[in-house]
């Protein structure tokens, strides 16, 4: 979606960039000091929080630690705010260009008597500001500025490579049905509508602005994709009608018994043999206990409520409780960190 930011917005957001750009661990000095100090795979601690506590008291004591730290409390406290200011910036016009994009082949559902549920409503995920419906043009904040134009320069590895990677993971399917659960601003939906151009595709999430933003982006490339909007645990489309279920980094957002839910419902509306495929953060399981510290620190500072309970999730049980056969569960690029991790599963035929 092409657009020009007027001189607060670039400089605001190109600011917000390179202050990001200094926050996370550094993972490598951090783990030397951690090491140094006499903690390995043995002695630190099993219990999350106890871990956590023990790296602290180590990396506490390093002036980058702190001040990566207070790089990201400014960044996680502020960027949303600046994101809205700079589309703000660019005035009523360029608002009223956006409604146009809303009429197209694409459609959306609003469903309007829909209500969030509240522990969508109570997390502004990501922290970021006013959550994902916190503003009238918060698809475009969200979609655009924030996660185009500062996600896509400060995120380790290619975002969009992994989403073209997971819709590649996919069979051919044809002219067969899709149904992506959590679309947002539609960046996963985008790639299934050029991987697969034959495809029915129906996608959904609960958030009303980025339903919209996601009609517009598709209207542009000219897809004919049906959104709705409803939560992943309760469609209600019909049973046994669609070939594939996917999604990309969905299930981390949510509650564990939501991801139950939303299992569950997958089932439901799949055709016997068809396949349901998740991409998602990888399991603390296959992480060394420093890297699952690593991730888990990150999550809880920057607005993911429910990263450590997805991370800590059995979920192959979980799936062949439901039901699930050809259960399958790998990382998608090399390194310590595998991400999108695939979750691959069939509903018998």
């Amino acid at each position: 979606m092409d657009y020009q930011l007027r001189q607060y917005g670039r400089a605001s957001l190109d600011f917000a960039a390179e202050i990001a750009g200094q926050i996370g661990v550094k993972a490598r000095p951090v783990a030397e000091a951690v090491r140094a100090a006499g903690l390995d795979e043995e002695s630190l601690a099993e219990d999350l929080d106890s871990r956590d506590q023990q790296i602290l008291d180590v990396a506490g004591r390093m002036a980058g630690f702190r001040v990566s730290n207070l790089c990201r409390d400014w960044y996680c406290n502020n960027h949303g705010q600046i994101a809205i200011r700079a589309f703000e910036e660019m005035g009523e016009a360029f608002a009223s260009g956006l409604d146009q994009g809303l009429s197209g082949p694409t459609t959306l559902d609003p469903n309007p008597a829909y209500q969030p549920p509240s522990w969508w409503t109570d997390h502004w995920i990501h922290r970021t500001h006013g959550g994902w419906d916190g503003h009238p043009y918060m698809g475009f904040v969200y979609g655009e500025l924030i996660h185009g134009y500062l996600v896509s320069r400060i995120a380790s590895g290619d975002i969009d490579a992994q989403r073209w990677a997971l819709a590649d993971s996919l069979p051919d399917i044809g002219s067969g049905r899709v149904l992506e659960i959590g679309c947002s601003s539609g960046q996963f939906t985008r790639v299934l509508a050029r991987r697969h151009p034959d495809a029915d595709i129906t996608a959904c999430d609960i958030s009303i602005r980025q339903l919209e933003q996601a009609q517009r982006t598709l209207n542009e490339m000219g897809a004919t994709v049906k959104l709705i909007r409803c939560s992943g645990e309760d469609t209600g489309l019909e049973a046994d009608s669609f070939d594939v279920v996917a999604s990309y980094a969905i299930l981390h957002e949510i509650p564990v018994d939501v991801t139950e839910r939303t299992f569950r419902e997958t089932y439901r509306v799949m055709k016997p043999g068809g396949l349901a495929v998740f991409g998602d953060v990888p399991p603390y399981e296959e992480l060394d206990k420093f890297m699952q510290w690593k991730a888990d620190f990150g999550a809880r500072n920057e607005g993911e409520p429910f990263w450590r309970e997805s991370a800590t999730l059995d979920v192959r049980a979980l799936l062949q409780d439901i039901g699930f056969v050809e259960i399958e569960r790998f990382g998608m690029t090399d390194g310590p960190y595998p991400f999108p991790y695939v979750t691959r599963a069939r509903k018998p035929g």
